[in-house]
């Protein structure tokens, strides 16, 4: 999947969040997320790369996307509080989306 850079915000549209569970089996639907929703802040939080894909469900999607040192800058005291609560994080935090 591609490298965490950023964390993506959902103005317009909707999406669906796919996961490839086996390289032989074909991507299998997660979720689905709508304007309001956001998704890439588990990446950014633990630096591994995206574990799902996301495929534009609707004729026009359009997101804002903010890059990682922001995301850092402005949520960074939130992420250390999850990580202080590991019964918290690991709810958000799987292998697995």
């Amino acid at each position: 999947h591609a490298p965490s850079d950023k964390f993506y915000l959902i103005l317009a549209g909707t999406v669906r969040c796919e996961q490839k569970l086996s390289p032989s089996e074909p991507s299998a639907l997660v979720t689905t997320f709508q304007a309001g929703d956001w998704f890439g802040e588990i990446a950014l939080i633990t630096d591994r790369p995206r574990a799902a894909s996301i495929v534009a469900d609707s004729a026009k999607v359009e997101c804002l996307a903010i890059p990682r040192e922001p995301f850092v800058r402005v949520f960074g005291p939130l992420t250390d509080m999850l990580k202080r609560k590991p019964e918290i994080f690991k709810r958000f935090v799987t292998d697995k989306v």
